[in-house]
């Protein structure tokens, strides 16, 4: 995951007003788990997530962007991250310096093992911040390139996943197996 370029925009409304004026790519990736949607600014990569409830991001939450389907771009990234390849994409993050920060320590995690919030927020030079390190790691918004699945409480327990906890084990399950967290399916692209 070295290989990823990180562009940070640290002020949330400066990186929303930005992405009004451009056009916004998303693709539709179909996974065992459910369609996977992703979405690329000019810059890179902004948001990776499952579509599955009507509570999630999804396209009617981005009715004033200006979006242009390529499902094949979304198809190849992860067709090279399970692969194990390394991503040759630009990662486009909004969020606050600290959880950009903690991001870059996600992406530092080795497929097939775990950290506790507590040693991600070690590892951040923030030790005293483990409440606040669980909340960047919370709002994470490319789910499995920034492997957020890999942070667990402190006792092992697995803990909570914004799209399920039972989704949390089978990815942290498969990479301990040597598989994708993710698995891939053929076919046909999914509609939302």
């Amino acid at each position: 995951m070295e290989t990823l370029e990180i562009v940070g925009t640290t002020v949330k409304g400066y990186g929303n007003r930005l992405l009004l004026k451009q056009a916004v790519e998303y693709s539709i990736v179909n996974t065992k788990s459910g369609p996977l949607l992703c979405m690329f600014s000019s810059v890179g990569l902004l948001y990776t997530g499952f579509s599955r409830y009507k509570n999630d991001i999804c396209i009617e939450d981005c009715k004033y962007l200006h979006l242009v389907r390529n499902d094949a771009r979304g198809i190849k990234l992860f067709q090279s991250y399970c692969s194990g390849k390394p991503l040759n994409e630009t990662l486009h993050l909004i969020g606050t310096a600290f959880s950009i920060e903690v991001w870059r320590h996600l992406l530092r995690i080795p497929c097939g093992h775990l950290v506790s919030y507590k040693e991600l927020a070690q590892k951040t030079g923030n030790p005293k911040a483990v409440r606040a390190t669980a909340h960047a790691v919370a709002r994470n918004p490319v789910s499995i390139i920034i492997p957020c699945h890999r942070v667990i409480y402190s006792n092992g327990e697995k803990g909570k996943y914004h799209w399920g906890s039972q989704l949390k084990k089978e990815m942290i399950e498969n990479e301990l197996c040597g598989k994708c967290a993710i698995l891939l399916l053929s076919g046909g692209n999914n509609q939302l």
